[in-house]
Order: C-alpha cells, then structure tokens, then sequence
C-alpha cells in the first residue's frame, strides 16, 4: 500500500499489508481517497495528461510473491509511481475545473 497527502511535494510512503497504525492516521487525515483496480482508466487518463510517473505493470503472479514476501522488489516502486501519478492527474483535473478541491 501506499499513500501521501493532497502535495505533489509530499512523500509518498510504502507499507506492507495489514495496514499499519501510521497507515490508518494519514488515511485519517486525508480529505479524499484513490485506490486500484482503475489500472486502465489510470494508464488512458495519464497519457491524457503526460504524467510524469508511468503505471508500472505487475503481473498476478509478481503480486502473489510480493504479497508473500517473496519477492518485494517492484512493488514499492509500484504502488508509489500509482500514488504519483494519481496525484498528477488530480492536479490537472483541478487546473480544468474538472474537479474541485477537498473543502473541510
């Protein structure tokens, strides 16, 4: 899993699964949420925008050993590059009015 709040500067940070208490007070904290299984929508809505990070393909197998601990090594650079990227086009999507920011 991973996570950062609304700034394209913040750190996104990674976490494996259950989620962790840190986790849990930034999901909290945060006015909205984006999650998976948007991989197409995603990919077409970022290539739209030329957003700077790409969507990094995992296979069903790669996300069974990650979530075995077996072999971890792309997703970190996964779920963050997907934490960006979302980021970049929520940013985009606000510049053309298309979306709005959190109001409290």
């Amino acid at each position: 899993m991973a996570g950062a709040l609304e700034s394209i500067t913040n750190p996104v940070r990674c976490w494996q699964q259950p989620p962790s208490p840190e986790f849990v007070k930034l999901y909290d904290e945060a006015d909205m949420m984006t999650g998976y299984y948007i991989r197409k929508p995603q990919e077409s809505i970022g290539d739209v925008f030329g957003t700077t990070y790409e969507k990094i393909h995992m296979s069903q197998k790669g996300w069974r050993e990650a979530n075995r601990l077996h072999r971890i090594e792309a997703a970190p650079r996964r779920v963050t590059n997907d934490g960006r990227q979302h980021q970049e086009m929520r940013l985009h999507l606000v510049k053309l009015g298309m979306l709005t920011s959190p109001k409290r």
